[in-house]
């Protein structure tokens, strides 16, 4: 997708995301996001987020109730709780070898000529 295509878009959406906007795109594919600070750790959040092999993107509106529980099997250490975003703890529990568990949703949209791999 075209950044300026994707700009278009997510300033039509302004009004959702007052504090700040981001954007990914590759090929065909181009995630955008609005960002609307509504927790401690969503001052650090920058989304869309893409892993360390960028090989992953994430975007999110997304708040996890269990934070501390996560952090600790995840084994987040060296930040603070609120230096690690929603998106920090999404993407790697997303990974994670048992699977992100109960009540986690993942909604992919991928456009019918492209094929990606999910999982491992």
């Amino acid at each position: 997708m075209e950044p300026p295509t994707l700009e278009r878009m997510l300033e039509s959406v302004a009004y959702r995301g007052p504090d700040g906007a981001g954007m990914w795109s590759e090929g065909p594919v181009g995630l955008g996001h609005r960002m609307l600070h509504t927790t401690p750790e969503s001052l650090h959040e920058e989304l869309p987020l893409v892993n360390k092999t960028e090989d992953l993107v994430l975007t999110a509106d997304a708040r996890i109730d269990n934070r501390d529980e996560l952090i600790a099997a995840l084994g987040l250490t060296g930040r603070t709780r609120e230096e690690i975003t929603d998106g920090g703890l999404v993407l790697p529990l997303a990974l994670h070898p048992s699977g992100p568990g109960e009540g986690f949703l993942v909604l992919l949209v991928v456009p019918s000529a492209t094929r990606f791999r999910i999982g491992h």
